[in-house]
């Protein structure tokens, strides 16, 4: 393979590469278009797909994130098949009448050949019929064995801006293979980071919000019981606070400390759920680990309406980076960027009111969508919910038996869900309790189980 390394970019490496001849036909709007008719260099990466033509010195580049769908397409070359039998038609023949052909060709050649006699012309001649029938036989083995050995596949991709792209690809059937099953392989492997990137986030940022809120409230209640807190216990407790605090933003962007690493509250994190039911029924997700709520559990949202995260930049600080604190020993909220709420005019917590009785599937659907899905309410047995979001689509199937075992035939049946209505991941929405192997089953078959633990 060529040496690319001064086209890569940083964490970029070269997954294969393939000469093509560039034909780049792509419809958009109705309208068809094509250039760059010339061979060059079809180069895939962990990152990207890009042609490189070294002699026009022109490049151009695809994302992997860009490219909706591939095709393949192969074209059966009848011609070499039917040009190899005609040469070794021929070379037969010539072969097996070499002896008439020298016999005529001396009749009008002999003039050309000096002193030679009749019969010496004649075995010349001769010879030189089957040196001739020999080559055109080697011709026509190679263009036997060429259709065999050369492979012609036109490569077809479709971007997200609507534009398909084709290349020919021409070379060896081994190395055409390759190339595409390295193709596959960089979908693949952009599917599953993308695919970790959300369920890893979604199951980092989760804390047990009931515990949460007890811990406030007791924090809230020993202030308003009028006890002192000297210094130490007071330093302590903004030291806690704060440690949450920096926790909760390093689980915002992905970071996942351990449990014996987390102080004050760190003990009620659920490592591995997805999701929170409460003991009033309520399903949950981010909530007070990513947000704002005031003590009654309402959003607190910044001047444009958005909710507000927990960060250290909302509140009011000393020269000295610590908060400023209210007479009750609450952190100062900054007047400039947040505005706070009256109980008439906050915004509830949609899944802690009116959907504490709804089905589970509704309470998912309304935490869906808090994520930024778009979501689909469906109608069938064999399926709950649609969603799709960043050009990826996901089934949920919700276990009915909440917290039943899970066995084989609940993930087959979401299995069966994803392939039928061809997403590329299932959701499981179950709490009951599950094997390795069930885990393992499912997981082989792209369906993420969500998990979900009763608050205690």
């Amino acid at each position: 393979m060529a040496n690319f390394s001064k086209y890569l970019g940083k964490e970029e490496r070269v997954l294969n590469s393939i000469d093509m001849k560039d034909e780049t036909v792509w419809s958009h709007n109705n309208m068809a278009a094509s250039e760059y008719k010339s061979w060059t260099t079809l180069v895939l990466t962990n990152k990207r797909l890009f042609s490189l033509n070294k002699r026009k010195l022109n490049m151009r580049e695809f994302r992997l994130e860009d490219v909706v769908s591939t095709g393949w397409s192969y074209r059966p070359q009848w011609g070499k098949i039917l040009w190899g039998f005609v040469l070794l038609v021929a070379a037969a023949l010539i072969y097996i009448n070499a002896g008439t052909i020298g016999y005529y060709l001396a009749q009008y050649g002999a003039i050309y050949f000096g002193t030679h006699t009749d019969a010496e012309v004649v075995a010349m001649l001769t010879q030189w019929s089957v040196y001739l029938a020999i080559i055109i036989g080697i011709l026509a083995i190679i263009s036997l064995f060429s259709y065999f050995l050369l492979k012609r596949t036109t490569f077809s991709m479709t971007t997200k801006d609507g534009r398909e792209y084709k290349f020919l690809l021409r070379g060896r059937r081994g190395h055409i293979d390759e190339f595409r099953m390295a193709v596959q392989d960089a979908k693949d492997l952009y599917l599953e980071e993308t695919e970790n990137r959300y369920f890893d986030k979604m199951r980092t940022v989760l804390f047990d919000q009931s515990n949460y809120e007890y811990a406030l409230n007791n924090a809230q209640n020993t202030q308003q019981s009028g006890i002192p807190m000297d210094e130490g216990d007071m330093a302590e407790r903004l030291k806690r606070e704060e440690y949450m605090l920096w926790e909760r933003k390093n689980a915002k962007l992905g970071g996942a400390p351990e449990r014996d690493q987390i102080g004050g509250g760190g003990q009620n994190m659920l490592p591995g759920a997805t999701m929170q039911l409460n003991a009033d029924g309520s399903l949950q997700l981010e909530a007070g680990g990513a947000y704002q709520l005031t003590a009654d559990g309402h959003y607190l949202l910044d001047d444009s309406g958005n909710y507000l995260l927990d960060s250290k930049e909302n509140y009011l600080l000393n020269p000295d980076g610590s908060y400023q604190l209210n007479p009750d020993g609450t952190r100062r909220l900054n007047p400039s960027s947040i505005k706070a709420l009256s109980s008439g005019g906050a915004h509830q917590l949609k899944s802690s009111s009116n959907l504490v009785e709804a089905p589970l599937a509704v309470k998912a659907a309304d935490l869906f969508e808090q994520m930024g899905f778009e979501v689909s309410k469906l109608s069938t047995d064999d399926a709950d919910l649609l969603l799709y979001k960043d050009n990826l689509r996901y089934i949920v199937v919700v276990d009915n038996d909440e917290f039943g075992t899970i066995t084989n035939r609940k993930i087959e049946k979401a299995i069966d869900a994803k392939n039928h209505y061809k997403t590329d991941f299932g959701l499981f929405i179950s709490a009951g309790d599950m094997t390795d192997e069930i885990q393992d089953y499912a997981n082989n078959n792209n369906v993420k189980i969500v998990y979900i633990r009763k608050a205690e």
